[in-house]
């Protein structure tokens, strides 16, 4: 037995369907962005605090995401990531062997 899906006729109906299916793409990629993000923070080793992961999980705006997974890159700490504390690696160390 199959379903057939319905259509939706009303531009009221159009136009909500179309809202909601847009308002998911989006959580869907802010969860896929956050996800990133953290594996970012974690293959280099730095250690992801409990705040740090629930602000980087609650962020829904695009450009703060670009920002953080750009700065995930250089960050020593996950404070330094979200400005809490001195941002970056100021020199990195060079193997002279």
């Amino acid at each position: 037995m199959t379903s057939s899906p319905r259509s939706i006729s009303t531009p009221f109906g159009r136009e909500h369907f179309a809202r909601g299916y847009v308002a998911g793409l989006k959580k869907v990629r802010a969860e896929a962005t956050a996800q990133h993000v953290l594996e970012v923070l974690k293959i280099r080793g730095v250690h992801i605090l409990d705040d740090a992961r629930a602000y980087i999980n609650a962020c829904t705006d695009q450009a703060e995401f670009d920002s953080l997974l750009n700065h995930a890159l250089i960050a020593i700490s996950t404070d330094a990531l979200l400005g809490w504390a001195e941002p970056y690696v100021t020199e990195v160390p060079v193997d002279r062997s």
